[in-house]
């Protein structure tokens, strides 16, 4: 792995999107697009962007990542993928010569959320569930193509469920997108043990219960979490 570490933090450190904003440009998507595609965009635009499939084989360890993963029980057997990883450079390697004539431009991207500075916690105004992120129409076009399954928790992992009941994790995907599948998210309980007035700062005890939640308030935690997932999507895709 040590060599995938150098290569991510090198792109990191050198990474910059193109800046003209006069270009056509267009982005790719998350998978390796083909190169009978790559040949015919290039009749319609001026740079194209492709996701750099080798960047997401590293993610920076952080305490908290470490400390969710045993807590959950997920557990990692180290060994690297390496088809995968062998595709991804042979993929990148045939990308030269459209890198070189500064029509492909490869852009890294994380699915995961770097850790390494935390984490940021959300509030939803008014306790509006999170509908105040997305204006109506365009929460409802996602609300209509949303799938959310229960999720169940084995001896390493969560698995998938093929329904939707009460329960302390779900897994949220959409049709047509291209987000790695889907998102998950775990209902846990979490009680103030202290709070400071001056800085805000408060320290919480975290908890999740074997017991499911009471109907109506997991279908409040799922309208959250889709409102959640809906509008982080939305934000990646314009940006």
């Amino acid at each position: 792995m040590g060599e995938l570490e150098k290569y991510y933090n090198y792109v990191k450190s050198t990474h910059s999107a193109g800046d003209e904003p006069s270009w056509l440009q267009a982005f790719a998507g998350f998978d390796m697009p083909s190169f009978d595609f790559i040949r015919q965009t290039a009749l319609y635009i001026d740079r194209l962007y492709v996701y750099d499939p080798l960047f997401s084989f590293y993610n920076p360890p952080s305490q908290y990542s470490k400390i969710m993963s045993e807590f959950f029980g997920f557990k990692k057997n180290g060994v690297l993928d390496r088809p995968k990883l062998r595709k991804a450079v042979e993929y990148l390697k045939a990308l030269t010569p459209f890198v070189v004539y500064d029509y492909v431009q490869i852009i890294p991207f994380q699915h995961r959320p770097d850790l390494s500075k935390g984490v940021k916690i959300f509030a939803s105004e008014n306790q509006y569930q999170f509908r105040e992120l997305l204006p109506n129409k365009i929460r409802s076009w996602f609300h209509d193509r949303v799938t959310v399954r229960s999720m169940q928790q084995s001896t390493s992992s969560w698995v998938v469920l093929d329904d939707l009941h009460p329960c302390r994790g779900i897994f949220i995907s959409f049709q047509g997108s291209d987000s790695r599948g889907g998102r998950i998210y775990h209902l846990f309980e979490q009680e103030i043990v202290e709070f400071d007035q001056n800085s805000g700062k408060y320290t919480a005890k975290m908890q999740l219960p074997s017991d499911p939640p009471e109907q109506n308030y997991f279908n409040a935690w799922v309208e959250q979490s889709i409102n959640r997932a809906s509008s982080d999507i939305f934000e990646k895709t314009l940006s």
